[in-house]
């Protein structure tokens, strides 16, 4: 199943740990097919977290190849690694590279390239990492899948 990833960022307030509500704004990513879905999810999930008025900013189609939650430490920021992958081009013989970001949350660039390797470890291409930040993500909602859900019923019962 093709994946369509969108950054969403949204507007609200919340209670700081003194108890004032203070207003804030947020950038998740939400695996989801239209922007009305991503709408109903990101409300859906952060829907508890808000108080008051929100308004949804913005929402954009990402191009990502991957998305690498960390699935120990779900609290970790989320980098955003931009590497270039080379093939061979079958008919011509000639090496094209071509550039790709990913997600990976870790707790430091150097994790999140070391997560990195070992995702690609087995590789038949070869990449090069051109760059690593921090990102401005806080949180990732990625789509269940049919196993999923299937699986969640199956351990409640």
């Amino acid at each position: 199943m093709m994946q369509y990833w969108h950054e969403c960022r949204i507007k609200y307030e919340t209670q700081d740990e003194q108890g004032k509500l203070k207003r804030v704004s947020e950038a998740y990513l939400v695996d989801a097919m239209t922007y009305t879905e991503v709408e109903a999810r990101i409300l859906k999930e952060q829907g508890n977290n808000m108080s008051g008025e929100y308004v949804i900013s913005n929402i954009k189609r990402i191009r990502l190849a991957e998305v690498l939650p960390d699935p120990v430490n779900e609290d970790d920021p989320w980098f955003t690694l931009r590497y270039s992958m080379i093939s061979v081009d079958e008919v011509s013989g000639k090496e094209k590279k071509k550039n790709y970001s990913s997600v990976i949350q870790a707790d430091s660039c150097e994790k999140a390239i070391k997560r990195f390797d070992e995702y690609m470890n087995g590789s038949v291409s070869d990449y090069d990492i051109l760059a690593v930040s921090r990102s401005v993500i806080v949180s990732c909602y990625k789509m269940q899948t049919d196993a999923t859900i299937t699986a969640q019923i199956e351990s409640a019962e």
